[in-house]
This record gives structure tokens, sequence and C-alpha cells, in this order.
């Protein structure tokens, strides 16, 4: 067995594990639990306490810091697109249901069950470095 963590529209599958494109840097995965918003009402002078509404969870946001690898400066920039593209799938899908749900898979060491994470939109955020490092 081993981790999982990709992000995929069931088409192109980009893992973040692999060590030739991505890898996740130490400590690169913050998941946290998403708020929950719940809708409390009624006074019912029979019993205590109050009647729960309505209850939902709010979106989150996931953190993942990458090292983005290529062999090649081409092969590096077709990694940096292939996340571009997908989380701006993801966008389109959730705003005009159009195309494809993109999702983040992860799964632990020994585990035999893959969380799947609905990707509603995302942005990839490159270090100020990267471009100096292209220019140079």
């Amino acid at each position: 067995m081993a981790y999982v963590l990709t992000l995929t529209d069931s088409t192109t599958t980009l893992n973040f594990l692999d060590g030739t494109n991505y890898k996740l840097e130490e400590g690169g995965l913050s998941l946290p639990s998403p708020t929950l918003k719940q809708v409390w009402g009624g006074d019912n002078i029979l019993r205590d306490g109050a009647d729960l509404i309505e209850s939902r969870y709010n979106n989150r946001t996931i953190t993942l810091r990458l090292q983005i690898l290529g062999s090649t400066d081409d092969v590096l920039s077709t990694n940096v697109r292939a996340i571009n593209k997908l989380l701006d799938a993801a966008a389109i899908y959730n705003t005009t249901g159009r195309g494809a749900n993109v999702y983040l898979s992860l799964k632990l060491d020994a585990g035999s069950v893959t969380i799947f994470i609905d990707v509603i939109s995302g942005t990839l955020d490159l270090p100020d470095t990267s471009m100096n490092y292209i220019l140079a």
C-alpha cells in the first residue's frame, strides 16, 4: 500500500506524490475540518433545548505546498499548466455545470478507503523566486 494524493477530473490525474513531476513538501498538506453552520429554532416550554432546523458544512480551504518538478523547462511549464488547467476546470464546472467535476483524492498508507473532496476553485501561487530561475 502507498499514500495517494491526486487532483483529477477523471480524465487527467496529477499525482502529487510521484516524485517525478510533483513532490509534497514535508508538512505540506493542510486539511482543516469544515466548520458547521447550524440554524436553531423553537422555544418549546414543555422540554429543554431548541430544535435543530438546518445543518450544513461551510466550504474550507485546503492548502498543498508542492515542489513542481521537471527534467526540462518545457516539462516544468507543462506541469505548472496542468495544475492551472484542472483548477480552472473546477471553477468552470462549479459556476456553469460544464465539463467534469474536479476532486482531490486522499488515501492513507495502510488504508483501503479513498477520500474524495470536491474542488470548487483554487489558485496556484508560485514563489517569487520561480521567475528568477526561469529568467536566469
